[in-house]
């Protein structure tokens, strides 16, 4: 009975009180295979990967010798950065279940993130697909590789075969009519309009942006009121909103995208333990350049060139990396929220003086690398935060447009607004840049369409990122 309200809670997502009530029944039942996997699985949500590696060891001893135990110990290896762990434990539990679909996603992302390399990456998937070959999610998930890798048309061939199957899920068409947009737009109309009809809110987003790139702004304006209605904090709404106004000269654009009074840059507050901030920046340097052991970008994240770190950093226990939420942001968060003011605007509207961290991770660039335009859907404010940075950042003049001839050979390693990521007629490119400094942290609002510029050298561009939602 506990053990079925502790799983109760976890679907309520009380994950607190969850593993409190897990960890209870685990001690009062140590026999118990069932409260040894539920606890793994609540340990690893709470960031505590090695007690989550030790309960999932405990279930298997116990007898729970199915794949998906066999899972949760892998996961909990793979966000432990035991890597070679990992890679064996995945063996085992897909020995377990060979078709497992949610295995195969853990285990190539896992391939693909250490090597970067989409035939190593897709070699168990692709002898799943040997067995199922015409699983719908199985080649959407090697589709989403390929994607990854940069081949653009072999994914959309993939999603496309997918989706015309018996039983693919809706999700699999939006996949194909994003994947559609840039090369083929009235596919990407046509599959968008087919998602909708299974799956409105679902598809809502996706078959906006194919209005869009078709210009067909006058059924898009009126998907986006409905859609805003029910969801009006949602960011890529608003995103969407501000493309549409600025493609079609609405001066309602500026109130959203004017970068005075929206962007602004902060100096690190230096945490109590340093004598000066340059010498706590050696040291999260240091720490930071630990956790990026990985060579490919993740698959569904904006990096191109790079490294991500896995889990949520702002949960992580190294206290360097805790004194950086606890200390050094709060300061200049504070400030950027009195700085913003209060007003009738979707950013400010939401600004009580109060706010917390909402997800956070460190980003580590290779030369040429950058990020492609995006937003944070999830968040309000979003952020980054300059550590480490390579010696050939652009210099560019002053008083140089931002849209000038050359431009962003001047701006090489800048972070850049406004550029849409989507194949419009004409095209909207960036408008605002920010050259980074170490120690500067930039906030601005989550709705607004921003990405990098690849640099040259030899050296890295390494940074922290949160999101922020209202406290």
């Amino acid at each position: 009975m506990l053990l079925e309200h502790a799983l109760a809670l976890r679907a309520w997502q009380r994950d607190a009180e969850a593993l409190t009530l897990l960890q209870h029944v685990a001690a009062a039942h140590p026999r118990h295979a069932d409260a040894a996997h539920y606890l793994a699985l609540a340990l690893h949500g709470a960031g505590r990967y090695e007690e989550a590696i030790a309960s999932a060891r405990r279930a298997l001893g116990l007898g729970l010798d199915d794949a998906e135990t066999w899972g949760v110990l892998a996961r909990a290896l793979a966000a432990a950065h035991r890597f070679n762990e990992a890679e064996d434990v995945f063996r085992s539990a897909l020995q377990r279940d060979p078709d497992a679909v949610p295995l195969h996603e853990d285990h190539a992302r896992l391939l693909w993130l250490r090597s970067g390399d989409l035939a190593h990456a897709t070699a168990a998937l692709d002898a799943a697909l040997q067995r199922q070959p015409d699983s719908p999610a199985l080649l959407a998930l090697k589709a989403q590789l390929h994607g990854s890798a940069g081949d653009t048309h072999g994914a959309y061939a993939l999603l496309a075969r997918a989706a015309a199957l018996p039983g693919a899920d809706v999700q699999i068409e939006v996949a194909a009519a994003t994947a559609a947009l840039k090369d083929v737009p009235q596919r990407a109309l046509d599959h968008a309009r087919r998602a909708a009809q299974r799956a409105p809110q679902l598809a809502q987003e996706t078959l906006i942006q194919a209005l869009l790139v078709r210009g067909e702004y006058a059924e898009a304006a009126t998907l986006l009121q409905r859609a805003q209605a029910a969801r009006p904090n949602d960011q890529q709404l608003l995103a969407l909103q501000a493309t549409l106004w600025r493609v079609c000269g609405d001066a309602r654009y500026r109130a959203l995208y004017d970068y005075a009074s929206v962007v602004h840059a902060w100096t690190l507050d230096t945490p109590p333990g340093w004598t000066n901030l340059d010498a706590y920046l050696d040291d999260l340097r240091t720490t930071l350049r630990r956790l990026h052991n990985l060579h490919g970008h993740p698959p569904d994240q904006s990096l191109r060139g790079g490294s991500q770190t896995m889990g949520d950093l702002a949960s992580h226990d190294d206290p360097v990396i805790r004194a950086f939420f606890d200390h050094a942001i709060v300061g200049p968060l504070d400030r950027h929220l009195a700085w913003l003011g209060r007003g009738d605007d979707p950013l400010r509207q939401r600004n009580s003086g109060r706010w917390r961290a909402h997800s956070a991770w460190s980003v580590q660039l290779r030369p040429q690398g950058f990020h492609v335009d995006h937003v944070h859907p999830d968040g309000w404010l979003s952020s980054a935060c300059y550590i480490d940075l390579p010696d050939t950042l652009g210099v560019a003049p002053a008083d140089a447009a931002p849209d000038a001839a050359g431009d962003e050979a001047q701006r090489a390693g800048w972070i850049r607004f406004g550029a849409v990521p989507l194949p419009l007629t004409p095209p909207l490119p960036a408008e605002h840049y920010v050259r980074p400094e170490p120690g500067l942290l930039l906030l601005f609002p989550s709705y607004m369409w921003h990405g990098t510029v690849p640099f040259s050298g030899t050296r890295v561009r390494l940074t922290i990122a949160f999101d922020v939602v209202p406290g």
